[in-house]
């Protein structure tokens, strides 16, 4: 979109101070925005995984349902309390297990669709980087499962995860 009115605005000349500051914040925003032109999609015929992997990517029922396991992972991160039963902690742990499992999944079916570019988007970066929380705080509960003092550090890798409902936002 903004590089629809970038072209449209260089063919015409700009009169307002207004026009002006609105050009100029379109180009900023051109910058930060990863080159959609770089990204080929893949041949059905030549890369058949890959072409699978960006099908699944791209339909819309996988958004949908990323952002239901977003939603449902950050109401089962809302609902624990201090003091409460160990077969609803262990539901809740569960939950999140599932949660991570996905986003897992998700990174994996992406990285594969787009390859490199993956990783030229913010927000693929911020998504990868709260997998790899979700994977780290599952090792640290499957290895150190009757320690009570790492709780700070697991609620705070919590906090992390629930920072990818902004990107969700976006």
């Amino acid at each position: 979109m903004c590089s629809c009115f970038q072209h449209a605005y260089k063919s015409e000349k700009i009169e307002s101070q207004k026009g002006q500051i609105w050009f100029d914040m379109l180009t900023q925003i051109n910058q930060i925005i990863p080159d959609q032109k770089q990204f080929k999609i893949p041949s059905e015929f030549s890369e058949k995984i890959r072409y699978s992997c960006y099908k699944i990517y791209s339909h819309s029922f996988f958004q949908i349902f990323i952002f239901i396991v977003v939603v449902i992972n950050l109401i089962s991160m809302t609902l624990s309390f201090e003091g409460s039963d160990q077969i609803y902690i262990d539901i809740l742990d569960s939950i999140s297990s599932v949660c991570v499992i996905i986003f897992t999944i998700e990174a994996i079916i992406k990285i594969i669709a787009l390859k490199d570019f993956y990783f030229k988007d913010a927000w693929n970066k911020f998504d990868f980087l709260v997998v790899l929380i979700g994977i780290l705080e599952l090792l640290i509960i499957l290895s150190i499962e009757n320690l009570t003092n790492i709780g700070g550090l697991l609620k705070t890798l919590q906090v992390i995860k629930i920072l990818r409902v902004v990107r969700v936002i976006r």
